[in-house]
This record gives structure tokens, C-alpha cells and sequence, in this order.
């Protein structure tokens, strides 16, 4: 039996009770509200997420990508997303390298963003992964602009990406690593 993969990775700390720059104070007690639960939509994995996602998958260059989404107000948006990838065999640690250096690069690119930052992280001290942190400019994705954070895993066959997107506030004083 194969042990499930948890990746609640992100979670937001409690409001520091100033208010949030251009929101309603219904948007910034939305966001300062967040209570993280437990999600395993096919029972692979688990990741703690603050409120109920909506499924958002999309088939796209021959591959199913899964994504599940929380939007908490106007600029906060939570997403993790499970692609099954074409690999027959067991990749090297430089091949997993690589492709999770094309995943982030297409994250970031995808949103028209740019890289600010990037490092190698481990999970469960065995599975290698990459946290990439984004600023998005102002447009389709991201009306006011927005920072990204994500962390992006290749294990087995299975490439996870799981992203907090908000204003730079959020970002900066929310988004934590869960212990």
C-alpha cells in the first residue's frame, strides 16, 4: 500500500490586524480568516487548503493537468496541481533537476511574471523540489499585480506544483511554512 504524500506546504499566520491596502474590509477579513483543512482528491496525496477547492483541470499539450483552487477575496488565490507526466522509467536526480527547472520556468512564464527568487528544497527528506517566488504584473492573471510563491515536487511520475498568489502583503507577512 503506498503511503499518501502530504504537501500542505503553506498556511497563513493570524491577521496582524492592520488593514490591506486597496481591499474591502470584507476582502481583507476573508484573507485574515483563513482556516486551512485537510484535501486528498484521489487519495495520492494531502494538502492543507483554506476552504473547499473547485476543480480547474485542464488538458493541455497531451498531458491532464488536475488543478484545485481557493480564491480568498480579491487578490489571494491558493492552488496545488497534479500532473501525470509521460516518464517509462526511473529519472536521474540530474533529469529531475531539470525537469523541475522547466516546470518553474513555465509557471513563472505562464503568469508573465518574473523570477525573484528560487532554491532546491527536499520533502519528506527524500523527494526534491524547488520554491520559486514570483512578482505577476497587472493583467488577465493578476488585475492589481500580485506576488507568487510555490513549491514544485517530481515524485514517481507525478509532478506536484502548489502556489499561494496574492498582493504583496499577503505574500510577504502570511504565506509561512507550515512546521
Amino acid at each position: 500500500v503506498r503511503s499518501v504524500l502530504v504537501l500542505g506546504l503553506f498556511a497563513c499566520t493570524a491577521a496582524s490586524g492592520e488593514p490591506l491596502a486597496a481591499q474591502t474590509p470584507k476582502q481583507a477579513e476573508e484573507k485574515s480568516e483563513l482556516r486551512f483543512r485537510e484535501f486528498s482528491p484521489d487519495g495520492k496525496f494531502k494538502v492543507l487548503m483554506p476552504g473547499r477547492p473547485k476543480d480547474s483541470s485542464v488538458g493541455k499539450g497531451g498531458l491532464e493537468i488536475n488543478i484545485w483552487v481557493v480564491e480568498k477575496g480579491a487578490n489571494c488565490v491558493f492552488l496545488v496541481s497534479s500532473t501525470l507526466m509521460p516518464i517509462n522509467k526511473q529519472l536521474s536526480d540530474d533529469e529531475v533537476a531539470e525537469t523541475l527547472d522547466k516546470s518553474a520556468t513555465g509557471q513563472v512564464n505562464g503568469m508573465n511574471g518574473k523570477e525573484t527568487k528560487r532554491r532546491e528544497i527536499t520533502l519528506e527528506k527524500k523527494h526534491q523540489g524547488l520554491q520559486v517566488e514570483a512578482e505577476i504584473p497587472r493583467g488577465a492573471n493578476a488585475p492589481n499585480g500580485a506576488k507568487s510563491v510555490s513549491r514544485i515536487y517530481l515524485i514517481d511520475s507525478r509532478l506536484y506544483q502548489i502556489m499561494a498568489l496574492g498582493d504583496d502583503e499577503f505574500v510577504k507577512t502570511r504565506c509561512k511554512r507550515r512546521p
